[in-house]
């Protein structure tokens, strides 16, 4: 969600727009069966239908939805936006964590299966960097990636639009790296928010709005243009970072009567309404009060008003007859249901016919079973007529079905997707060595580095990039080498003459005797006494090496499983020195391969978490002029409490009233300290940077 923005209004003579459709944004996360809460278990049949009963009261008040996922907890989105037929901007949310493949999939599968449905995907939101995380050469590789999938998995005869979700600040900044991102796109989605804006008019709601657009009309192509969010809130406290602009019902339907009647100067089309239904109460991914209050339906999916939003479509005809059979062509009183495509407790499957004992719809069946003897793929899912799982399952909509009830890539280990170790079973994931033989392969291990790229080998060379789930990032951990799975019988060699490291045949040679040193968390070459170091600041690097340091960030290496996905971050001033932690204080100095220079921030519990020791900022006295200490995190803990106020570059206090984490450069001590917040004061600019 974008946040204040100056406005400076633009006035350019365009061609004639398309009229605005009003859609609006989706996110699961206000129904009760979604598992927000921690300890909360998902109940997949209550939550998919939980899903069809909203996109059944979406379809005739939205002329289509935006999504930030393509699938939620394994479960696609696509089919059930088709079921009731609703236009789809369908998400795929960006992250470093492994399931981030499971969204590129089901965006793709989506729209090859789909594709009267799925309008658009969307690759990320609010997340290029400098803003963000992802860097502009990583998205756009991932924006051509997926088009060029969809269109090699139809065979060419889908065409589907792909673009990106930002905030307007970085779009308008018209650098070279966010303008090549536009080129990239086949949808520029423009998320701006008048609510958030300073100069806010009730006697003209869109007027920023009409201002901002304008901007963008003069930096890129009309008919890439969607506005894919702006809203207003309904409701909630502004006791904290209040916006320019008053919360309240009558004040966003105000705003949302204009936005249906503005007219821009050129584009338009959807236009998305952030969002469908409130947040729960127990929601904490928006720290402000208000934020919660954005939807047109409270969370328990009751309307807030008449007309907000009015209707649009002629409602589609339910296909529920008590048992929860949506979309279905036909069905009669045995539940036999043609092409039925949802989930039900009575039917697990999409193009699964459906009676009171079998499940039709596969070549086999035997009157108890699916798609032949045991032929069962994922927890919730069948086999397709060509034996791949479909939909639902967690394993890829590409992977075969084994015949004992395991999904598998193109290799599995042994019968039960295991390596026997000595008569011992040994999981080994997808993956082994040598998928005939049961024998006592290591398992293989993907490679992470601190923030959770992952090394990774493609002809020969070596590489850090984000997980991709593939076989290029495994490696076997041998006693005197580490060998690589995708190159076959490939081994890690150190170069000392261009100081690299490759991936060559494997010799037992003294440059191939490298080591996962799993208590420093390192790569090592003990010969050499040299260890692997990544590049975090650019995405797709090749690693290089350096004399081992136990206390260099670069150098962290972990299998993939024990590392934590941490949104790091470091304290920057305005005179470019760094704020960092020893021994329980706050220090600037230049930057460092360290951990000390290493902060978490928790907008839900308003801590900076220091890497080094694991505590937390804490300003123990509120005057000017007090040293900062950290101390063991605690939620409740007022005197660590802090708000990144990423527009003006401070960071002020939550509880004590204005003060500000300040730090003066002619201090003997270089100490960072607390001290009243001015607007103009350089000690106090300080930049939360993503690491």
């Amino acid at each position: 969600m974008l946040k204040y923005i100056a406005l400076a209004v633009f006035s350019v003579a365009f061609s004639a727009a398309a009229p605005i459709r009003p859609g609006a944004c989706y996110s699961p996360f206000h129904l009760q069966s979604y598992p927000l809460v921690q300890g909360q278990v998902l109940d997949p049949y209550e939550f998919t239908l939980d899903m069809h009963r909203d996109f059944n009261l979406m379809q005739p008040l939205v002329g289509s939805v935006r999504t930030y996922y393509s699938n939620y907890y394994g479960i696609d989105i696509a089919p059930i936006a088709a079921a009731h037929n609703v236009p789809l901007y369908v998400g795929v949310y960006m992250t470093t964590e492994d399931w981030y493949t499971s969204q590129v999939e089901s965006a793709i599968m989506g729209a090859v299966n789909y594709p009267s449905t799925v309008k658009a995907i969307l690759v990320g939101n609010e997340n290029v960097a400098p803003y963000g995380t992802v860097s502009p050469e990583y998205l756009i590789n991932q924006i051509n990636y997926i088009r060029s999938e969809v269109s090699k998995r139809s065979n060419g005869t889908v065409n589907v639009k792909v673009g990106t979700s930002q905030r307007v600040t970085e779009w308008i900044d018209g650098n070279a790296n966010i303008l090549k991102v536009a080129d990239a796109c086949d949808v520029v989605g423009v998320n701006i928010y008048p609510f958030f804006s300073e100069g806010y008019s009730t006697a003209d709601p869109t007027g920023i709005l009409d201002g901002l657009w304008n901007k963008m009309l003069s930096l890129y192509p009309a008919d890439k243009l969607r506005l894919t969010e702006t809203g207003y809130s309904t409701n909630g406290s502004t006791a904290i970072s209040p916006p320019p602009a008053v919360p309240g019902l009558a004040n966003a339907i105000q705003y949302y009567n204009a936005l249906t009647k503005w007219q821009p100067k050129a584009g338009g089309g959807d236009a998305h309404w952030y969002t469908f239904f409130d947040l729960r109460a127990d929601d904490t991914t928006q720290p402000a009060d208000y934020e919660k209050y954005f939807g047109y339906f409270m969370a328990n999916g009751t309307a807030k008003a008449a007309n907000f939003p009015v209707q649009t479509n002629t409602p589609k005809p339910s296909d529920d007859d008590g048992a929860n059979y949506y979309g279905c062509s036909h069905h009669d009183s045995n539940h036999n249901r043609g092409a039925c495509h949802h989930i039900s407790p009575h039917n697990h499957g999409y193009s699964l016919d459906h009676d009171d004992s079998n499940y039709h719809g596969c070549p086999h069946h035997d009157g108890s079973d699916d798609c032949g003897a045991y032929n069962y793929c994922g927890a919730y899912n069948y086999c397709d007529a060509y034996y791949y799982c479909v939909s639902h399952d967690h394993c890829g909509s590409h992977d075969h079905c084994d015949s004992h009830n395991h999904c598998r890539p193109y290799d599995y280990c042994s019968s039960y997707n295991c390596c026997s170790l000595n008569g011992c079973s040994v999981h080994c994931g997808s993956y082994d060595v040598d998928p005939e033989a049961d024998d006592c392969d290591p398992c293989p291990h993907g490679l992470c580095t601190i923030k959770k790229t992952i090394l990774s080998e493609w002809n020969g060379g070596l590489y850090v990039n984000t997980i991709q789930g593939n076989t290029n990032e495994k490696f076997t951990l041998l006693p005197n080498a580490i060998g690589s799975v995708s190159s076959g019988n490939g081994c890690l060699t150190y170069s000392a003459a261009s100081n690299s490291v490759s991936v060559t045949p494997c010799s037992g040679a003294a440059n191939q005797a490298w080591k996962f040193d799993a208590t420093s968390k390192r790569v090592v070459l003990p010969a050499a006494n040299v260890c692997l170091v990544s590049n975090r600041a650019v995405l797709g690097a090749s690693p290089t090496v350096a004399p081992c340091n136990a206390g260099a960030v670069s150098q962290y290496f972990d299998n993939c499983a024990n590392v934590q996905n941490q949104n790091y971050v470091q304290l920057v001033t305005k005179r470019n020195a760094y704020v960092f932690e020893y021994y329980n204080n706050l220090y600037v100095g230049a930057a460092a391969d360290d951990r000390n220079h290493l902060f978490v921030y928790n907008a839900a519990t308003k801590t900076l978490q220091a890497q080094s020791n694991g505590q937390c900022l804490d300003a123990y006295q509120s005057g000017n002029s007090y040293q900062l200490h950290t101390y063991a995190c605690d939620g409740s803990n007022g005197n660590q409490k802090w708000i990144i106020d990423s527009a003006n570059r401070k960071v002020k206090h939550a509880v004590h009233p204005n003060l500000c984490l300040d730090v003066d450069p002619t201090s003997p001590t270089r100490s960072a300290q607390v001290w009243t917040c001015y607007p103009n004061s350089d000690n106090q600019v300080i930049s939360v940077v993503p690491y």
